[in-house]
């Protein structure tokens, strides 16, 4: 089980693609609390931060709201057990996305697109965000 909980999609940044390194200020159970260099660096709401437990799974952070100072509060998608505080972490200022394809059907996947049904990866070529503009209702 402990090999599985790493094998979190971690995106690699192609070339010209921004990514901004943040520290962890607090975590109080899914809620954590990320500082960035200015608040030109904040990423969007919505967005996805990475980062790393001192034993070496991977984490995975959704921007909820923005504070004062250049910090970012954030929900984690996974467990913040053995996080630190002021721990390195990233953003490509990219929102969570899924794979969407035929490939899909019958499969078992988490919110970040990961397959859960011990089948591997969904291979696509168009990926889309986890959330989307509400439609007004008529």
């Amino acid at each position: 089980m402990a090999e599985e909980e790493k094998k979190v999609m971690t995106p690699v940044p192609v070339a010209g693609q921004r990514r901004t390194e943040g520290r962890i200020l607090a975590a109080t159970g899914p809620v954590v609390d990320i500082k960035f260099p200015s608040s030109d660096d904040l990423p969007v709401i919505d967005a996805a931060i990475h980062a790393e437990t001192f034993t070496g799974k991977k984490i995975l952070f959704q921007v909820a709201e923005h504070l004062p100072g250049g910090v970012c509060r954030c929900i984690s998608l996974h467990e913040t057990m053995n996080l630190q505080r002021n721990s390195k972490c990233y953003t490509l200022h990219k929102k969570i996305q899924v794979p969407v394809s035929e490939n899909n059907y019958g499969r078992i996947m988490n919110a970040m697109g990961e397959p859960i049904d011990e089948k591997p990866a969904v291979e696509s070529d168009l990926y889309t965000d986890i959330r989307k503009p509400k439609v007004a209702y008529k």
